[in-house]
């Protein structure tokens, strides 16, 4: 893509070249192509564009040289009809010389990764302490938390005995097992 890109830019110049053969005409064709590629181009890929601009710059001019000294007129001077047909395999070495440079370029950027988001960091909440029965004025009544909980069954208290009974220090053992009393 950034090949096409780059050779978008230095079209402009192959096309005033061969249409009127205008040594000024190109070089204006040339600023306003390197004003484009700044202005709509991405910044990684700005050199690309401005060697392929500078390509085909270097090469419409040095065609245009030639067509004058062919011709017999002074460089500098603009050439309305050249004598021979334009020279396409000229054109066509420039366009893939550009191709080329660009291919080069754009295999030497450095290649970037996507990056991520980190994935959120989850804070525990912080305990939540039983609120003393002195309310503020409005707050409704929170019932007390020891209201609600059921009394523990032979079944679950057998059990909760037999998990004290596999921890493997004799202190935590017996204060797991006070606790289930």
């Amino acid at each position: 893509m950034v090949l096409l890109i780059a050779a978008l830019h230095a079209l402009p110049i192959f096309f005033v070249a061969w249409k009127w053969s205008s040594k000024g005409l190109v070089w204006v064709t040339a600023i306003l192509s390197a004003v484009v590629a700044f202005e709509t181009g991405n910044p990684a890929y700005i050199i690309p564009d401005l060697v392929a601009i500078g390509i085909s710059l270097w090469n419409c001019l040095a065609v245009i040289n030639r067509r004058m000294t062919e011709a017999g007129t002074t460089p500098g001077a603009q050439l309305v009809t050249p004598s021979k047909p334009p020279d396409i395999a000229r054109w066509i070495g420039g366009l893939i010389l550009i191709a080329i440079l660009a291919f080069f370029v754009f295999d030497s950027a450095p290649q970037r990764q996507a990056t991520t988001a980190p994935p959120p960091v989850y804070k525990p909440l912080p305990a939540q302490r039983p609120e003393s029965n002195n309310t503020e004025a409005g707050a409704p009544n929170q019932p007390n938390v020891s209201q609600f909980k059921s009394k523990p069954t032979a079944e679950s208290a057998q059990r909760s005995i037999q998990s004290c009974l596999r921890i493997t220090s004799d202190e935590k053992m017996i204060r797991c097992l006070e606790r289930t009393k």
